[in-house]
């Protein structure tokens, strides 16, 4: 939660401020294309948060021993079979929505 917290933050943050950069003295939280840029960085953020939460806790080797103990005894995934299918969600559902968030940037929002 708070990778994706800390991402979503962080993404909107450089945003505006790329934004404010591109228009200068345009009023920031208004007008549809800021929506969607809001929009896109919250849920764009999702799968690369997961993603780096799963590393994380491969990182640590108590977590990653009860983790791959956990998935040896329920038959789940393991830690490079998961973390290849959330790569393919970011890529399925980041790269447009982060995209779009990019193009939602450089419009006028006011």
């Amino acid at each position: 939660m708070g990778s994706w917290f800390g991402m979503m933050f962080g993404l909107a943050w450089l945003s505006i401020r790329v934004h404010r950069q591109e228009f200068p003295g345009e009023p920031v939280a208004q007008g549809v294309w800021f929506g969607v840029m809001l929009f896109a960085v919250l849920f764009g953020t999702v799968p690369l948060s997961l993603l780096f939460a799963n590393l994380l806790a491969y990182v640590v080797p108590p977590a990653r021993k009860a983790l791959n103990a956990e998935a040896a005894q329920t038959g789940t995934a393991g830690f490079l079979e998961s973390q290849r299918g959330m790569l393919k969600a970011a890529l399925l559902f980041s790269l447009p929505t982060l995209l779009l968030a990019l193009f939602a940037t450089y419009r006028s929002w006011g």
